[in-house]
């Protein structure tokens, strides 16, 4: 509630600030406010070509929490960091929400090159940026039904 404050206030000090209106998006998108958030998101893309990349993830959030996963996918596409364990992750939830088990399987190694205790600590990950207690359990539940796929396909 104080995060949410101080981010409604800042966000009044200056709506003319294009990187807070899109920062400001991204975080409510994280608090599970994703419609004011997707709207904030697209007025600084709109505004700004280079915008930070990273902004995908509170437009992913959105279309996973509307179940529009091929828009999803896309967005997890353009975060395009390849430093960042959200650029595989992001995509592993796409593929296996839109049945493709196989690309969904191949961004394992990505994930595991960049954090390789994801497995053990996935509900961590997530839900240290994801508020939604259920966005998250279904971004956990994404990644775990991949991750079994994986030790079945090994056996």
């Amino acid at each position: 509630a104080d995060a949410e404050k101080h981010l409604k206030i800042g966000y009044l000090l200056n709506r003319n600030a294009n990187y807070l209106t899109g920062t400001a998006g991204w975080i409510y998108c994280l608090m599970n406010q994703l419609d004011s958030g997707y709207k904030l998101i697209c007025e600084y893309m709109k505004i700004d070509f280079q915008y930070p990349k990273w902004l995908h993830v509170g437009t992913f959030l959105y279309y996973l929490d509307k179940g529009d996963y091929h828009n999803m996918l896309i967005e997890a596409n353009m975060l395009d960091t390849e430093d960042l364990f959200w650029n595989p992750l992001l995509k592993l939830i796409s593929y296996q929400k839109l049945f493709q088990p196989d690309q969904a399987i191949q961004q394992i190694n990505d994930l595991l090159e960049i954090k390789p205790e994801f497995f053990d600590h996935s509900k961590e990950y997530i839900s240290c940026l994801v508020k939604s207690e259920e966005l998250s359990m279904e971004m956990l539940n994404a990644v775990t039904d991949v991750y079994k796929l994986l030790n079945q396909s090994q056996k």
